[in-house]
């Protein structure tokens, strides 16, 4: 097993970003976040890998990844990251209930079309 970062980390100063990591308790995948430092993030996430199924069908793993606490080898490299939405990002009434209660949004890092 590669060298770990410290599972114990303090809370973090606004604007630090720090790396967690998700993993699928189905399909053991692994998701690495970043976070901005501002906000709450899920325990648990649905998970995002896309498995193929007999052959070339391909279909979305239905089961749910939960946090690592931010046990994250030194050298992972985050794919996911969560923001602070616009207003405009809101679509549902469980979109509106994040938004209210600071719950953070996540979304494929490279995806930036939405505002931070």
């Amino acid at each position: 097993m590669g060298e770990r970062r410290r599972v114990d980390v303090p809370a973090p100063t606004d604007g630090e970003r720090r790396l967690n990591r998700y993993v699928c308790d189905k399909c053991k995948s692994e998701a690495v976040t970043v976070e901005p430092g501002i906000g709450r993030v899920p325990y648990e996430l649905r998970c995002r890998s896309i498995l193929a199924v007999a052959g070339q069908r391909h279909m979305r793993c239905d089961g749910f990844a939960r946090s690592q606490f931010y046990d994250v080898p030194l050298d992972a490299v985050p794919e996911w990251e969560f923001y602070s939405p616009q207003v405009s990002d809101i679509h549902s009434w469980f979109d509106r209930w994040k938004y209210t209660n600071n719950i953070l949004f996540i979304r494929k890092i490279g995806n930036a079309d939405k505002g931070n």
